[in-house]
């Protein structure tokens, strides 16, 4: 979509004009400490201030672009049918705000399609400093253009490294991550706000970022400007969980499972919702939950599933529309692509032959023969294999699982809610797909949310 440059400027005037304001208004509270704190979630706090700030920026975009929508880090999402939506952190860095910390900013950003910001505004109060970019113009800094750094050997870079500090139980993984890149750069910063650190990815003053949980209000008005500054994302390896990600495999899985413990002398009568929970995790794990099987039952199910699935189950299903596009454009993009499942690697191989998609990957790994693997396991297999490390890689799966294997073995994670086992609805700490259209915006460079 071509959007004329008289529109992007009108849209970055009201986002600089508002941005400018709720800095003031801030600087003000902070001064006076005229706010009370509340905490929303875990380490997670929101202010007066904060809700003041929001306030403003709305009505101060609202009286140029009554038509337009907005999505809130405070408010939520309003008027979401609207075309045009404004994206808002109005402090990000509220734990610095409150705690007199100056490294916190006023974020605002617009776009058209999701995920995909036309123009970013990043205002820093205390040092009156204005990030800004429109899509396709260049980032500046003060009115001034902005270039990444030119730090070309990883051991010279500064990198910043945020910890999951609204989710200790991802501590583990996380710091496995974090001790691999302090390994082989410079040094490791953290500022408290994830745009504020972007921006300075963008003018130079840093080289690297990895954070496992960015809010998706957070980055997008930082976008343009990395994008304009020359930055690039630090993935190169894309892991998709197949079952439910790649290809919609249920039939397959659910006539099996029902086949398996028929024979076995088991009702395989079981409500769908119930049933649904047979796909994500470990086999023995599923006929556990699903048909409180016991370890005796599990052992003899095993072979019986294993065959009925060679032979029949895995020819059921179909690849989710979308699929073939997204993997094209990402090998055309340079990236390397592996597969990482639950499922026994053998018949994962045979099923995405036989659905056309197994040479689309460079890896495959999968469960052992008889189970015993994690999907941290796998995931670090894959890694293994291709040589690229968890902090330049990213898992595409549909499950719980699929996240808490991501978290364990240091690497990022893309929800997507089309699959088994998120609902449809669902709110992530990170971006998520709901079609497989939706993932490539979330991978490459240009438009990532989180690099």
């Amino acid at each position: 979509m071509t959007i004329d440059d008289k529109v992007l400027s009108d849209h970055l005037y009201v986002a600089i004009t508002a941005a400018k304001a709720a800095g003031a208004q801030a600087l003000c509270a902070g001064e006076v400490k005229r706010y009370t704190v509340q905490t929303k979630h875990t380490n997670d706090f929101v202010t007066d201030a904060d809700k003041a700030n929001e306030k403003l920026i709305i009505e101060t975009i609202r009286s140029r672009f009554p038509e337009e929508s907005f999505l809130g880090e405070e408010s939520g999402e309003s008027d979401g049918e609207k075309k045009g939506r404004w994206v808002i952190d109005p402090i990000d860095g509220t734990t610095n705000f409150f705690r007199g910390v100056p490294d916190y900013v006023i974020s605002i950003a617009w776009e058209i399609e999701p995920h995909q910001p036309l123009v970013g505004v990043v205002y820093v109060p205390s040092q009156n400093e204005l990030f800004t970019a429109m899509k396709g113009q260049g980032a500046f800094l003060n009115g001034r253009p902005i270039h990444v750094s030119s730090v070309t050997e990883h051991q010279k870079a500064l990198v910043v490294c945020v910890p999951p500090h609204r989710h200790h139980e991802y501590a583990d993984g996380y710091f496995q991550a974090e001790r691999r890149i302090f390994d082989g750069c410079s040094d490791l910063r953290s500022f408290g706000s994830a745009a504020l650190e972007l921006c300075y990815i963008a003018c130079g003053r840093l080289d690297g970022y990895y954070e496992l949980l960015l809010a998706a209000t957070s980055s997008p008005a930082t976008a343009p400007s990395r994008t304009g500054s020359g930055s690039r994302c630090m993935a190169e390896l894309a892991i998709f969980d197949l079952d439910g990600t790649l290809v919609d495999t249920s039939p397959g899985i659910f006539d099996t499972a029902r086949y398996t413990v028929g024979r076995l002398g088991v009702d395989p009568d079981v409500p769908m919702e119930r049933m649904r929970k047979f796909i994500g995790p470990p086999l023995d794990e599923c006929f556990r939950i699903v048909y409180n099987l016991d370890d005796r039952l599990i052992e003899q199910a095993y072979p019986i599933y294993q065959q009925r699935y060679r032979q029949k189950g895995q020819y059921l299903g179909n690849v989710y529309e979308g699929i073939p596009e997204l993997l094209a454009s990402l090998r055309s993009r340079g990236w390397t692509l592996a597969v990482g499942t639950l499922k026994e690697e053998r018949v994962a191989k045979t099923l995405l032959a036989h659905f056309g998609l197994a040479e689309a990957f460079d890896v495959i790994h999968g469960d052992a023969p008889h189970g015993g693997r994690s999907k941290s396991d796998v995931l670090k297999l894959v890694m293994e294999e291709t040589g690229i490390p968890a902090s330049n890689s990213v898992l595409i799966g549909d499950t719980g699982h699929d996240q808490k294997g991501a978290m364990e073995a240091g690497v990022r994670f893309i929800p997507v809610t089309y699959g088994f086992g998120f609902p449809k609805d669902a709110v992530f700490p990170v971006p998520s797909a709901s079609s497989p259209g939706e993932i490539l915006p979330l991978l490459v460079s240009k438009d990532a949310l989180g690099a």
